[in-house]
Parts: C-alpha cells; structure tokens; sequence
C-alpha cells in the first residue's frame, strides 16, 4: 500500500492548477468556476498528506487491537483502492 505517484510537496499554482516542482499533477479547466477549481486543487494537493495521516491512524488503532473495526477495514480496503495500479 506504497503510494505510488508524485513524491514531492503538491500545491497550487497562479492559474489554479495542482503543481510540483516539477510537473503538473492535476490540470484546472479554465471553465471551472473560480471557487471550485480552488476547492478542487486543496483537496488534491493534500491527498498525499492525508494519505498519510490515514496510514498512521490505521497504525495506532492496530497497536490497540482495534484492527476489526469497520472504520479500520474501510480505510484499509480504500487505501489498497488508491495506491494499486
């Protein structure tokens, strides 16, 4: 359950689009209304982050026999969703 796409800090750039340092991660259409396409680029550009933060809540619950839960499978099966090509 490795993500598998661009490792760098996503953010947003002056046209509104979801940018790394070196490529463009997700592209805005001009015809987006302003307020959505800056919603929709915030969500993207910190998919990685909560990717993240998941893994390591999924981690502490385990640690505390917490494994069965239907949140942690939930997570778990939408992670495997994610991160498999």
């Amino acid at each position: 359950m490795e993500f598998k796409g661009t490792k760098s800090k996503w953010y947003i750039n002056r046209y509104g689009n979801v940018v790394t340092e070196n490529e463009e991660v997700a592209y805005m259409p001009s015809l987006t209304k302003k307020e959505h396409k800056e919603a929709n680029a915030l969500l993207i550009s910190k998919a990685p982050e909560m990717l993240e933060m998941i893994k390591l809540l999924i981690d502490r619950l385990e640690e505390n026999d917490l494994k069965e839960l239907s949140a942690v499978k939930r997570a778990k099966y939408l992670i495997k969703e994610a991160t498999e090509i």
